[in-house]
């Protein structure tokens, strides 16, 4: 399940129906991804470090942030980008999906941003899968 450009709004329905702010402050274009019962979204951080917060719910009501995917100030190389610049709209979602293994390591090897000549590609490196 993909929900991109989401409102910063779910309604939730419990014993009374409720809106609720899925993340309250600064958390701009979120992109939320589930896996299995988890769900994970991210948001723009744009030349902020660390950049790119991730979250954990299992509800989609309740947030748990669990770092940031640019922890590492070499990651984030933005030394002359304004406020507004940088990193933004991000997107976990990726297509065209490729599994190696090669030396007890697996890799996972993806487009990002879609199939198009515009398009990015991705690793991630794992010892289990």
């Amino acid at each position: 399940m993909f929900l991109a450009g989401i409102t910063c709004f779910l309604t939730v329905k419990t014993q009374a129906q409720r809106r609720n702010s899925i993340l309250p402050g600064f958390y701009p274009d979120p992109s939320i991804c589930r896996v299995d019962k988890d769900y994970y979204l991210v948001n723009s951080s744009f030349s902020y470090f660390p950049g790119v917060p991730i979250f954990h719910s299992t509800d989609l009501v309740h947030w748990k942030q669990i770092g940031h995917i640019l922890d590492r100030s070499s990651q984030l190389n933005l030394p002359h980008q304004g406020i507004s610049e940088g990193i933004y709209a991000p997107s976990i979602w990726i297509e065209g999906p490729h599994l190696f293994q090669k030396n007890c390591w697996y890799y996972l090897m993806a487009a990002e941003g879609g199939t198009g000549p515009q398009h990015s590609e991705v690793m991630f490196r794992s010892k289990k899968i």
